[in-house]
């Protein structure tokens, strides 16, 4: 008959229940970074790493750290995952354009287009 054999440390391990960012978007300029945190539950887990990726690598990186860098603007969604048990969570990445200072006219005024342009990004901002 085998012999079954039991670790009473295999017994203490607690084991993952979820995992959770702390943001669900970000927006990020070209070459810009931002920190997103992952909080892995519970706190006491035997095995709280995670890993980091991103679907659309050419319009952001993210680190082993979670450092996500915009690359070029577009879309890409971040995404976190527990080691053990296999959970995650995801952020929306927006990368934008860099806003072009607006240049004024001869008369140091902003031209019509420039303006209109001014406001909308403004608008979207907000």
């Amino acid at each position: 008959m085998p012999k079954l054999k039991l670790n009473i440390e295999d017994i203490d391990k607690t084991s993952v229940s979820s995992v959770k960012l702390d943001k669900k978007t970000i927006t990020l300029s070209p070459g810009k970074s931002e920190q997103l945190r992952a909080t892995v539950m519970p706190a006491n887990a035997a095995n709280l790493k995670v890993t980091w990726s991103r679907d659309n690598s050419q319009v952001a990186e993210v680190d082993a750290s979670g450092n996500v860098t915009g690359k070029a603007p577009g879309f890409a969604k971040i995404t976190v995952t527990t080691e053990n048990g296999g959970f995650s969570d995801v952020s929306m990445g927006t990368v934008v354009p860099e806003r072009a200072p607006a240049s004024p006219d001869i008369a140091g005024h902003l031209t019509s287009a420039e303006s209109t342009v001014a406001r909308s990004l403004e608008a979207f901002r907000n």
